[in-house]
């Protein structure tokens, strides 16, 4: 393997020596941390200089090539109309380019023109240094086609190591987990996309930042380190608040910047009309995964998991007031798009790891545990109004990642052997003490769920209509998809498990060995889990979805448990029941829901919360 990355950070050294020596006030630089991966360049192909070195191989590599197809153990001949140039996304088979990565190590740094475009970015928005952004980093008159020169240089990034490119998948989920098309209806439903990044997500990556002033003798020492300050400052604040590369919204790219020793943390200015809140979060699940799917020993929760969760609740939430074509732009102007036509959104998302992450329960049947914060920012009207009750609806009706459908619970498989399902999520608010920690975001069992929708569709109706959305009443009832309104769904809480599954007091728990363990089997099931299991339900399409399977199907019912308890009879918790009613009615395919509908109804004990009710 060559040494290009070496080299790089050996050529930094060599300029910073160069500049102590004839110009010091011209050269800064400092040591960032990559906390996540970064996805740097517009393709996942190894064949821009944008993300591999100028001592790689670059220009076109055709895959497709019979030398090629020979090294790379690639013998399967694509259409003539697959895309080999660089596109977004890799919509091909993944476990190609798996293949292909474990024979082409390409090592990958962070280009400066993606450093400078951020930095850039972040000083144009700030009307206090606009102007500044301008006279030191340039600008083009679209009209005229004029170019006025920057005044600072931006070096690549390298890591302070040799960094392979790690393989990385986005796994679309919304026309699966929403709109209930099986598994390859349309050409990208549920199928991973992959794409390379720097960093693996597992470790923090130090990479060496670094910028120069451009000599001029118009000015004097004093205003070229000025200026050079300036822009050093704009780099560490833009970095920390941003991050890197693409997918930034995601999680991506987010860095660190550098501090001397014993210097309080450089905080980034927050956004002008933004507002972040931060949260703190606990979740037990069978387990996450992304491109080694099939190592079951190696579980991921990624920050992409958390904005899924978030972007489908949305848009279950915009389908119930706006028409289809309609709460998709309303989601794009949220969350972002890239097609048809790239948009960014306004809703970023990121994840902090905590001390305990991906820890493995200490008896079979095996589950995780993550613990660690998340941070959610938007415009104030966005995040308070919108963003946030949505939040509480879903941590209340569901869990994050694989499983979120099901509380934790054991499920026997088709052999009897026992298996964990499920996840159990709590989302506590973080003040700004950061020892402070607030209430759960899980609505309260005498919460008006009635009045909680109506104050967040007046709300979400005032800005969308600014935006020229048209409101409607009951909008797509044609539509067999998931949709959360008052006439779509149907929220019950029935009697939960006896005992809470996770058992997290006396010495069944430790920070040292982090020991984790289930109750008994029998335990960990309440009514909506044992309703869900009935032969009807199981495996049923139209109902209790059927992953497992040949062509998979998702479940139309949402079960979480709450550890609330229960008014009437001696039990810990309760279960959230939300059943998603579709849009063709009572008659035809959905008559299985509305049956299920019945049977919460008639639960002894249920209690009837929001949407449709039969008998009531």
């Amino acid at each position: 393997m060559n040494q290009a990355p070496k080299t790089a950070t050996l050529l930094v050294d060599l300029l910073a020596r160069q500049h102590e020596t004839r110009s010091p006030h011209l050269f800064r630089r400092g040591t960032f941390t990559l906390v996540w991966r970064a996805k740097v360049g517009s393709t996942p192909f190894p064949n821009l200089e944008t993300i591999i070195s100028a001592a790689e191989p670059c220009g076109r590599f055709d895959w497709r090539s019979q030398r090629n197809a020979d090294r790379f153990e690639y013998n399967r001949q694509p259409p003539e109309n697959e895309k080999t140039e660089a596109t977004p996304e890799y919509f091909g088979n993944l476990s190609d380019l798996a293949n292909r990565n474990r024979y082409l190590k390409l090592n990958g740094y962070i280009p400066g023109s993606a450093i400078r475009g951020i930095v850039r970015s972040w000083a144009l928005q700030r009307s206090d240094s606009r102007n500044d952004a301008i006279r030191l980093l340039g600008k083009q008159d679209s009209d005229s086609d004029k170019v006025t020169p920057g005044k600072i240089v931006f070096l690549d990034a390298w890591p302070q190591e040799p960094q392979p490119l790690s393989l990385d998948i986005v796994n679309p989920q919304q026309d699966f987990q929403v709109y209930h098309l099986p598994q390859g209806s349309t050409p990208q439903a549920c199928n991973p996309q992959a794409l390379y990044t720097l960093g693996n997500g597992s470790q923090p990556l130090k990479c060496m930042v670094a910028i120069r002033a451009i000599p001029d003798s118009t000015r004097s020492v004093e205003e070229i380190e000025h200026d050079l300050d300036t822009v050093w400052d704009w780099v560490k604040q833009a970095l920390s608040l941003h991050g890197v590369g693409s997918r930034t919204a995601s999680g991506y790219g987010a860095m660190n910047a550098p501090r001397p020793p014993q210097a309080k943390p450089v905080l980034p200015d927050p956004d002008p009309g933004y507002i972040r809140q931060r949260f703190v979060f606990d979740l037990y699940s069978q387990g996450c995964y992304g491109v080694d799917k099939d190592n079951r020993n190696n579980p991921e929760l990624r920050p992409s998991h958390w904005r899924g969760w978030l972007r489908s609740w949305t848009l279950r939430f915009l389908l119930g007031v706006l028409p289809k074509e309609q709460a998709e732009l309303a989601l794009a102007n949220l969350f972002g798009t890239i097609e048809p036509q790239a948009h960014k959104g306004c809703v970023r998302i990121k994840m902090h790891k905590g001390k305990i992450w991906g820890d493995r329960s200490d008896k079979s049947p095996y589950f995780y545990v993550w613990k660690g914060q998340l941070e959610v920012s938007a415009p104030p009207e966005v995040l308070t109004a919108i963003i946030l009750p949505i939040m509480r609806v879903a941590v209340t009706l569901g869990g994050v990642g694989h499983g979120w459908r099901r509380p934790l619970h054991i499920f026997y498989m088709d052999n009897n052997r026992p298996a964990a399902r499920g996840c159990c999520l709590t989302l506590k608010t973080r003040g700004s003490d950061s020892t402070k920690i607030g209430d759960e975001l899980t609505l309260p069992l005498n919460t008006d769920w009635s009045q909680l929708y109506e104050t967040w569709r007046t709300r979400a109706q005032a800005y969308f209509r600014n935006q020229g959305l048209r409101f409607e009443e009951n909008p797509n009832r044609a539509l067999d998809a998931e949709i959360f309104s008052p006439r779509r769904c149907a929220v019950y809480a029935l009697l939960g498990p006896l005992t809470n599954p996770v058992n997290e007091g006396g010495s069944n728990w430790s920070l040292d060995n982090n020991q984790v363990t289930f109750q008994s089997a029998e335990d960990t099931r309440g009514d909506g889990v044992w309703l869900i299991y009935q032969d009807r339900y199981k495996r049923n399409p139209d109902v209790g979805g059927d992953a497992g399977r040949g062509s998979a199907s998702c479940s139309w019912v949402s079960i979480r448990r709450v550890n609330v308890p229960h008014p009437t009879i001696e039990a810990d918790c309760q279960e959230m029941v939300c059943l998603f009613l579709g849009g063709q009615g009572e008659q035809g395919f959905q008559r299985d829901r509305y049956r299920f509908l019945r049977d919460l109804e008639e639960m002894e004990d249920s209690n009837y919360l929001f949407g449709v009710h039969t008998c009531r």
